[in-house]
C-alpha cells in the first residue's frame, strides 16, 4: 500500500509539473530571434520546409556559429504549429528532472522529497526562468542541449559506480549497436554549446585519467562514445561562423589591453557565479563537509565541473547569463549526492532520522507554495498585461517584427 501510495504520488508531482511547464510555454509567444528563425539565415526569404532548414543551417555555421543542432531544432519546430513545441519541452523539462534525479538516486526508484527539490531548485533557482525554459529559441539552445549533454555524460557516471567483476558481458552485436549508438550520442553531445561542451570534455577527461589510475578496462562504446564528443567538439569550435562573429565582436576588446580584457572576464564570470549561485554553492559546500571523509573527494567533482562551466566563458568574448543553466544543474546534483551521503552514514531510520525528513517535508511543501503563488501571479499578469513571463529578468513582447539581434 505505502509503495502504491510512493508510485501515484511519483507520477503525480512529474505530470503536475508537465503541465504547468506546458500552460506556461504555451502562452510564451514567438519573439526577438524566434522571428528571425523564421527566415533562412542572413536572408529575408521565409522558411517553408526541411530543404530550407539545412540551407538556413549551412548559412548559419558557415557566417555566425558553430550551435549546428541547435539551430536545426529551432528551425525545425518553426516549421510547425507552436503546439508541439510546447509539448516536447514540457517534456524536456521533466526529462531533464529525472536525469538529474538518475544521478543522485542510481538505485532507487523513487524518493520524491528527492524529485520535489530537483524541480524546486530548477524554479528558484534558474538566473532567467524565461529564457531558459520557455522561449523556443532559448530552451532549445540551453535547455534542450544541456540534456543531451548529461544523458550522455550518465552513461559514463554509471560506469563509474559499477565494479569491474559486476560489469556484465555482452554480445558482438549488441556492443557493435552501443558503440554505434554512443559515438552519435557523444557527437550531438559535443555539438551542443560552447560551455556545456567545454565541460563535457573536462568530464571525459577525468573519467578517462580516473580508469588509467585503476587500471580499467575501457569499453568499446565508452571509446566511441569519447571520439565522438570529441568530434563534435571540434565541429563546434572550429566552425567558420566563430571565427567571422570573433571579427566582430571583438571590436569593442580590441581597445582594451589582453591582460586587462582577462581581468575583466574573469571579474565577470565571478560577479555572475555570485548572484547566481551563491546559495547553491553554499549549501553544496557545506554538505560536502559534513560528508564521511571517503566521500568527499567524489562530491567535490559536480561543484568543480560548475565552476569549470563558468570560467571557460573566460575565454569568450560573447557572455551571456543564460550560461548559469548547466552549473545549476551540476551543483543540484551535488547537493543531492552530499545528502544522500551523509543519510547513509547516518545508518537506520532513528528517531532523528524521522524528525529531519519531516523538517525537508515541511520545508518542501513552504517553498512549493511560494513557487504556485509566483507561478500563479505571474500567469495572471501574462495573461493581464500581455508581457512575456520571465523571472528575474523581463523582457517585455512589443511588436512581433521586433529584431534585437542573434543570442550569444
Amino acid at each position: 500500500m505505502r509503495e502504491q501510495k510512493s508510485r501515484l504520488l511519483w507520477i503525480f508531482i512529474n505530470v503536475f509539473v508537465f503541465a504547468l511547464i506546458l500552460l506556461l510555454t504555451y502562452i510564451t509567444p514567438l519573439y526577438a530571434d524566434d522571428i528571425m528563425n523564421l527566415k533562412i539565415f542572413g536572408t529575408d526569404i521565409d522558411i517553408q520546409n526541411m530543404g530550407d532548414v539545412i540551407e538556413s543551417v549551412k548559412a548559419y555555421y558557415a557566417t555566425w556559429g558553430g550551435r549546428a543542432t541547435a539551430q536545426f531544432l529551432i528551425q525545425f519546430f518553426l516549421l510547425y504549429d507552436k503546439k508541439l513545441y510546447d509539448i516536447v519541452n514540457a517534456f524536456i523539462y521533466v526529462a531533464m528532472a529525472y536525469v538529474m534525479y538518475q544521478y543522485i538516486e542510481p538505485d532507487r526508484k523513487r524518493n520524491n522529497i528527492m524529485l520535489l527539490f530537483i524541480y524546486l531548485m530548477l524554479w528558484f533557482f534558474m538566473p532567467t526562468f524565461g529564457g531558459e525554459i520557455l522561449w523556443l529559441t532559448g530552451s532549445i539552445t540551453y535547455l534542450w542541449e544541456l540534456l543531451i549533454v548529461i544523458a550522455f555524460g550518465l552513461v559514463y557516471y554509471r560506469a563509474c559506480l559499477t565494479e569491474e567483476k559486476e560489469r556484465k558481458a555482452i554480445s558482438s552485436g549488441l556492443a557493435l549497436i552501443a558503440a554505434l549508438g554512443m559515438g552519435i550520442a557523444g557527437f550531438l553531445a559535443g555539438l551542443s554549446i560552447e560551455a556545456t561542451s567545454c565541460t563535457l570534455m573536462a568530464a571525459l577527461f577525468f573519467f578517462a585519467v580516473w580508469s588509467i589510475r585503476r587500471k580499467r578496462r575501457f569499453r568499446i562504446w565508452e571509446i566511441t562514445g569519447i571520439i565522438g564528443a570529441l568530434a563534435g567538439f571540434c565541429v563546434l569550435m572550429l566552425a567558420p561562423g566563430n571565427f567571422s562573429r570573433y571579427s566582430h565582436v571583438a571590436v569593442e576588446a580590441a581597445e582594451r589591453s589582453v591582460l586587462f580584457e582577462y581581468i575583466y572576464r574573469i571579474f565577470r564570470e565571478t560577479y555572475y557565479a555570485f548572484y547566481y549561485l551563491t546559495f547553491p554553492t553554499g549549501v553544496c559546500i557545506a554538505l560536502t563537509l559534513l560528508a564521511p571523509k571517503t566521500a568527499k573527494r567524489k562530491l567535490l567533482f559536480f561543484p568543480v565541473l560548475a565552476f569549470i562551466s563558468v570560467y571557460v566563458m573566460t575565454f569568450s568574448n560573447g557572455f551571456a547569463t543564460r550560461i548559469f543553466v548547466t552549473p545549476l544543474v551540476l551543483l543540484t546534483i551535488g547537493i543531492g549526492l552530499a545528502v544522500n551521503s551523509i543519510r547513509t552514514e547516518s545508518g537506520g531510520v532513528t528517531q532523528d532520522r524521522k524528525r529531519q525528513k519531516l523538517s525537508f517535508a515541511v520545508i518542501a511543501c513552504t517553498l512549493v507554495l511560494v513557487a504556485l503563488t509566483q507561478y500563479a501571479t505571474g500567469v495572471l499578469r501574462s495573461i493581464q498585461t500581455g508581457e512575456t513571463m520571465y523571472k528575474e529578468i523581463g523582457y517585455i513582447l512589443q511588436d512581433t517584427s521586433i529584431s534585437q539581434g542573434l543570442m550569444p
